[in-house]
This record gives C-alpha cells, sequence and structure tokens, in this order.
C-alpha cells in the first residue's frame, strides 16, 4: 500500500502517526526536504525509532514542505534503492503511493515507480510540475488509484492526484493509514466494529491491488499472513500453523468471493489465449 505525507513547514506530525505509518508499512522509510536551494535525502530506514529520529531533525532544517515515506513493497528487492523519495533530476525528487499499470520485468530489482521514473518523468523538462497540462497528463495516465508527490529544490511541493488524498492540519496524507496501527490487531476475530471495518477494508484494497502474476502464484485458495498481513499460496504445513495463517475463506466469504471472481476472470482469460 505505502503511505505518501507531504507535511508544510512548521506543522509537525506526531510520534504517534509517524509509527502507525512506518508499522503499517514497514518496508522502508525516507524523507526529503530542500535547504540553500539543494535537496536532501535520507533514505533506506528500516528502523522505527532512527524514521522518526530523522523526521525530527530534518524538521529543524527543511526550507519548505517536507516528504515522508513508508514503504509496503509490491514489486522490486526490499533494500535502499526502492525506498523513497527517488531523484527525478537534479531539482526534483519524489514519492508514490499505488501499484503503476506498467510492464515490471518478472524478478525485477527495481519497483514499479523506479521504471515509470528512468522511462517517463526523466525525459521531461526539470520544471514539468509547474505545468498544468503535463501534471493532468500524468495523472491521467497513472490513474486513480496512484499519486504522485514531488520536490523541488526551493521546498515546493507538488501532488498528481492530490484530491484522492487525507487533508488533516494541513498535512496531506495519500491515504488513511497514519491513522491507526495494525500492529494492535493481535487476532482476527476479537475487534471492535471499527477495528473490523479497518480489516476487512485493508485486505479488500490488498486485492484488488493484485497483479496478475500475483494470482497465478496465490491460485485458488489464498491464505493470510497474520503476522505480515499478506497473501501466501496454500500448502498443508501453512494451513496446520494456525497461530499464523488463517484462509481468506474463512477470514471473510465476502472477500473470497471478491478475489475468486477476479481470479477466475484471469483463467478465463488464459483460456481463451491458449485455445
Amino acid at each position: 500500500m505505502c503511505i505518501a505525507i507531504v507535511k508544510p513547514q512548521g506543522i509537525e506530525i506526531s510520534d504517534e502517526y509517524l509509527e502507525n505509518c512506518f508499522d503499517n508499512n514497514n518496508d522502508g522509510a525516507g524523507i526529503a526536504y530542500a535547504k540553500n536551494g539543494k535537496l536532501y535525502i535520507v533514505k533506506g530506514i528500516f528502523d522505527k525509532k532512527q524514521f522518526i529520529q530523522e523526521v525530527r531533525k530534518a524538521e529543524t532544517v527543511a526550507q519548505g514542505s517536507m516528504l515522508i515515506h513508508c514503504r509496503i513493497g509490491t514489486s522490486g528487492l526490499k533494500d535502499k534503492n526502492n525506498c523513497h523519495p527517488h531523484i527525478v533530476n537534479d531539482d526534483l525528487v519524489m514519492i508514490h503511493n499505488g501499484i503503476l499499470d506498467i510492464e515490471v520485468p518478472q524478478k525485477s530489482k527495481v519497483s514499479d515507480t523506479v521504471i515509470f521514473i528512468e522511462t517517463y518523468l526523466k525525459e521531461l523538462s526539470k520544471d514539468f510540475v509547474k505545468s498544468e497540462p503535463i501534471m493532468h497528463l500524468i495523472e491521467k495516465a497513472i490513474g486513480d488509484r496512484n499519486k504522485f508527490a514531488f520536490l523541488n529544490n526551493k521546498g515546493e511541493a507538488f501532488i498528481c492526484n492530490a484530491n484522492l488524498g487525507i487533508v488533516e492540519n494541513g498535512i496531506w496524507y495519500s491515504n488513511d493509514t497514519y491513522s491507526y496501527n495494525w500492529s494492535k490487531y493481535d487476532d482476527f476475530f476479537d475487534h471492535t466494529p471499527k477495528e473490523e471495518a479497518e480489516v476487512y477494508g485493508y485486505f479488500e484494497e490488498l486485492i484488488d491491488f493484485l497483479e496478475n502474476d500475483e494470482l497465478e502464484m496465490l491460485g485458488d485458495y489464498p491464505l493470510i499472513n497474520k503476522q505480515k498481513w499478506s497473501f501466501e499460496p496454500y500448502n498443508d504445513k501453512k494451513y496446520k500453523k494456525a497461530d499464523l495463517y488463517i484462509p481468506l475463506f474463512e477470514f471473510s466469504n465476502d472477500l473470497y468471493y471478491f478475489y475468486i471472481e477476479k481470479y477466475n476472470k484471469l483463467m478465463d482469460i488464459q483460456g481463451l489465449r491458449s485455445a
């Protein structure tokens, strides 16, 4: 899922929100800020305490807005290189939330974000973020399930699909994973109605973002990994570890039927192609 944040100068984001962002999107974090006409990036942060410390340090020197990002890896390695922010050009960096509908080679070491930047954004003029038509075209290209946030060397922030995010106390968040913490849900059967709705919504979005190769890999009876909050293919050994795995079907009939409908469509398409 990831979360992308644009934090204006002078507005503090709480430790609680930063902890939520990191815990809910824990494949590496990073920040970017501008000072004296130069951009600074700190990324590849895999420790929550260090993440909060880096944000606090940057707040004291940043001139203008700051970008903050916590990643859930959906393609590419889960390493420093694929952590956001990413460099677009000497005067511009960006962060991304979503899964881009572009070709990502199997076993690619780099993410869809990196591929998109290298293929498209690096070909644009340095200050394309100030062009309304170009930003509108980017929004059309990435669709309404992706958000980009850019920061230039003057500390100015620009957002693609800003209206799809959430603004709270002047800070822009690409989704609501800053406002709660999945780690407090230590099992799947003891929730308040609000918590249950949040868990359901999380897995519904996860299913919605599954790519064809992921559907093929998961098959028609996926398991939920309770620790990682992710899907894994079924096997008997995993199924017997009830403390760690639960079949999607047992967790929610509705979500399973939502999943299987998407899976069956893929199988139908493959059947037509092989006919």
